[in-house]
């Protein structure tokens, strides 16, 4: 891909990245909604004071949401607490930052897929 065609791609992404933290930036200062409260601020083993395996592990596992329990989930829960006690402006931050993330790792590998797709099967796409 020429130079500028990929400037032009990354900078759609930034773009992108920027609109959808615009949209959702003033939900940040809302409260904890829905099932937040019992899942998170009633928790109590999501209130950890030290970063030791024992209260990560009870971090972890302290859910049971689901069939698996959602343990990374909890855990940023657990170090959103500990960096910043039970704010929900820092709660929301961390999960939109986190689906940002997400949503730059689907655009990568959906380039390197069509990039592979593009080299084995259509070259002139």
């Amino acid at each position: 891909m020429p130079l500028i065609q990929q400037r032009l791609v990354f900078a759609a992404l930034l773009l992108v990245l920027a609109v959808t933290f615009l949209v959702y930036q003033p939900g940040l200062s809302g409260t904890f909604v829905f099932d937040d409260v019992p899942n998170i601020v009633r928790n109590e083993n999501l209130a950890i004071t030290s970063l030791d395996s024992n209260s990560l592990r009870q971090a972890a596992f302290s859910s049971s949401s689901g069939p698996l329990g959602r343990p990374i989930s909890m855990l940023s829960f657990a170090a959103n607490y500990y960096l910043t006690g039970f704010h929900p402006f820092f709660f929301k931050l961390t999960n939109l930052v986190i689906h940002l993330l997400n949503g730059v790792g689907i655009f990568a590998v959906s380039s390197l897929l069509l990039g592979i797709y593009r080299r084995r099967f259509e070259p002139e796409l």
